[in-house]
């Protein structure tokens, strides 16, 4: 099934915790069969998700991208550095504001690096709210370097990442990773250098679902779905969500080495 027309195109701002002003933007096409909720990692903003949230709308799936905390349409708040609890906030918001709008639609988090994180940290608290993840080049640490930075933490400002949120979120994450449940897509440049393939490698091992598949994709870097192989990135993602949507859907575990 595909849609034709243009979708919908909304930017508005949304209220957080603590009367905190997000912006919100969404791609929602005339035939609505599901909803993608996207996140961003620290340094981006959810205009990244423009190219992709077209795609998936020519296949009648919606899309949702928030501005987390004092990212680009999202004022910076009276404090300074990110927090994971903020972020964790700003997703449920963008859920909640999903789940009212679309009460009866499967929705799928989509999150990016650190976002992908934060994602997953979401899900173990609200394991309801989502109907499957997709992680894109998730950043998890290894806990050699978690440790370094708990106790060196004025090494942080350095880093474009906000590191002590996602040393928080790395240590929730691998804790409880065992009951991470929900049908998992997880996406990975075999290049990348930002965020080691291990990170998906990791989770794709231990998280509890029944549903998971690690795509690795040859040659390529931190950036999948704006990068030089989006269109095939872009395609694997509509396929997944549409097995996810079929009747019947199979259930399954594996691993795909994927070249262009």
């Amino acid at each position: 099934m595909t849609s034709r027309a243009e979708p919908t195109v909304s930017k508005e701002y949304v209220e957080s915790q603590g009367r905190r002003r997000l912006f919100l933007r969404s791609w929602r096409p005339d035939g609505m069969r599901a909803v993608v909720a996207f996140v961003h990692e620290p340094g981006s903003d959810g205009a990244r998700y423009e190219g992709i949230a077209r795609t998936l709308a020519m296949q009648d799936i919606a899309s949702y991208a928030v501005d987390l905390d004092g990212w680009s349409g999202s004022p910076v708040s009276r404090v300074r550095e990110p927090t994971l609890a903020r972020y964790l906030a700003d997703i449920r918001t963008m859920t909640a504001c999903v789940r009212q709008r679309h009460p009866t639609r499967p929705l799928y988090g989509f999150g990016h690096g650190t976002g992908a994180l934060a994602v997953c940290c979401h899900a173990l608290l609200h394991p309801t709210e989502l109907d499957g993840i997709i992680g894109e080049a998730i950043l998890l640490d290894p806990p050699w370097r978690a440790a370094i930075f708990r106790q060196c933490r004025r090494l942080g400002p350095v880093f474009r990442v906000p590191r002590m949120a996602l040393v928080r979120a790395d240590r929730r994450l691998r804790m409880a990773v065992g009951a991470l449940s929900l049908p998992l897509l997880l996406l990975h440049g075999s290049e990348d250098v930002m965020a080691p393939p291990s990170g998906s490698e990791y989770l794709h091992r231990y998280a509890g679902s029944g549903d998971k598949t690690l795509q690795m994709f040859e040659d390529c870097d931190h950036d999948l779905i704006n990068g030089r192989c989006y269109a095939l990135v872009r395609e694997k993602v509509c396929q997944w969500i549409e097995g996810q949507l079929g009747a019947g859907a199979r259930r399954r575990i594996g691993i795909e080495y994927i070249n262009e």
